[in-house]
């Protein structure tokens, strides 16, 4: 199989796991119905509060877990080690986290603070795992395990907020079980108890993985800055309802940047294994496909939004449709950054990481700062999408010390262009305007992506005509 081939199987069985994602998209009309604006909001902030301190808490070590088994697979002894200094780590993690709760629980009074503490825990328990499993290679036991959580976390949604009206609790609990599911399943599944052993002395092992992640952890933090920091602005100076109305346009470019994040997942480990091949067209040729179909996916959402957004939406939310085209965009922009993040997670410049996400996170906040007073939500939507594109614009230039890229120009041009004009049409939102943004774009990917789409064609044909043979040939001797 071709390192192609085993990119797009790893990023296809990687992203089954987030099919919940498509149909948590769909049970948004129920969720917008009985969570009001300032639930919503609530809900939003703790989430990615939560998704920030885990990061702060465990060091990244979780990513520190994935990079070194990449490289002691076939090592039986260090595969071991490296499972157990992961597991230390985290051990102290949740130590860190119970502690640090108790404290704050003496200086500050949180609303439903056991419930956002236990979901910290579970998170870095899950987390940790999950990255085993792609250190292990085990890509599809990592997207049942995503399927799991995804699933049952709709499934807890439902019962908890739809029937028993528990609100913002019901959503935590949900989140709780379905983590800790996941979690269960990978245990048992992947065999961690007989993989992990918490008396090893493994403290040289735990600095190299430190020294690994640790870069991770400011990148981490201005990584939250660009893509969560704007939540708490808006809530700090427009209120709990804007922010709500704010986390339903980020809801529609969710299933996209779950797209996006797949694609890293399985990116960084195929960077990571090939990186000392000779085989520069590798890196081209990926990047090249990377444009044409995240930038397809983006103008196929944005051209269809009218359509769907009024079906999947309450008309309490009708304003979150400002703001969905400009985030959908963002996400775009940010594929462009996560193949760049493969390249330095294969190169081990974490470091590099860090630095960039800083100088990006810094204009996120000056942005959004300046213009919130002025223009409101749409602040905090402009302020991602300059600081994406400025990040994207400033790892070109510094990947080019690292690996000469040769992609394809024209597209990227023609690209953008056609982002300016579906916006365009999609904010002038009248009927012909959508039918001709439709039957535009659609014509666009179609011809953009022709020499992928024959080749996906060809090949199912040929496997079609395989099939038939075999189906012949057993014919034939069952005759």
């Amino acid at each position: 199989m071709s390192k192609r081939q085993q990119l797009v199987k790893s990023t296809f069985v990687l992203y089954l796991g987030k099919i919940p994602q498509l149909i948590t998209l769909l049970l948004l009309p129920l969720y917008t119905r009985y969570l009001s604006k300032a639930d919503y909001g609530t809900i939003d902030l703790i989430t990615v509060y939560a998704v920030l301190l885990v990061s702060i808490f465990t060091l990244q070590s979780e990513m520190a877990s994935f990079r070194f088994l990449v490289d002691a697979r076939d090592d039986p002894c260090q595969r071991k080690r490296v499972i157990s200094a992961g597991v230390q780590i985290g051990i102290l993690s949740l130590v860190i986290v119970v502690i640090g709760s108790i404290v704050l629980k003496h200086f500050v009074a949180l609303q439903h603070i056991k419930s956002i503490v236990l979901y910290m825990c579970i998170s870095i328990v899950s987390g940790l795992f999950l990255q085993f499993a792609r250190g292990l290679g085990k890509n599809t036991k990592y997207a049942v395990a995503s399927l799991i959580a995804g699933t049952t976390t709709i499934i807890f949604n439902i019962l908890l907020v739809v029937i028993f009206s528990l609100g913002v609790k019901g959503i935590l609990i949900s989140m709780i079980l379905a983590n800790f599911l996941a979690s269960l399943y990978l245990y048992l599944t992947l065999k961690l108890y007989k993989e992990i052993d918490v008396r090893l002395h493994l403290k040289k092992l735990r600095s190299e993985m430190i020294k690994y992640s640790l870069p991770l952890v400011p990148s981490s933090i201005f990584g939250w800055i660009i893509a969560a920091s704007d939540r708490s602005i808006i809530a700090l100076y427009l209120g709990l309802a804007s922010s709500g109305i704010y986390a339903v346009s980020n809801k529609f470019s969710v299933l996209f940047a779950g797209a996006v994040y797949i694609f890293t997942l399985s990116w960084s480990e195929s960077a990571s294994r090939h990186i000392n091949d000779n085989d520069r067209d590798f890196y081209s040729d990926t990047f090249d496909e990377t444009l044409k179909i995240f930038g397809s996916i983006g103008l196929m959402m944005i051209a269809f939004l009218p359509v769907y957004f009024n079906i999947l939406v309450s008309s309490e939310f009708q304003e979150a449709y400002l703001y969905v085209p400009i985030l959908i965009t963002s996400v775009f922009m940010s594929a462009i950054i996560a193949y760049y993040s493969g390249i330095y997670i294969a190169k081990k410049m974490t470091g590099k990481i860090a630095t960039t996400t800083a100088f990006a996170a810094i204009i996120n906040l000056i942005v959004t700062l300046i213009l919130i007073k002025f223009i409101g939500i749409y602040a905090a939507a402009i302020a991602t999408f300059v600081s994406l594109v400025t990040l994207a614009i400033y790892r070109y230039f510094d990947i080019k010390n690292i690996l000469v890229l040769n992609y394809n120009k024209k597209n990227l041009v023609m690209i953008i262009a056609m982002y300016i004009i579906s916006i365009l049409l999609c904010y002038y939102n009248v009927l012909y305007g959508n039918v001709i943004n439709i039957l535009l774009t659609t014509a666009f990917v179609v011809v953009l992506n022709n020499s992928t789409i024959r080749s996906s064609m060809n090949k199912i044909l040929d496997l079609l005509h395989l099939n038939k043979i075999n189906y012949d040939q057993k014919q034939q001797t069952h005759n």
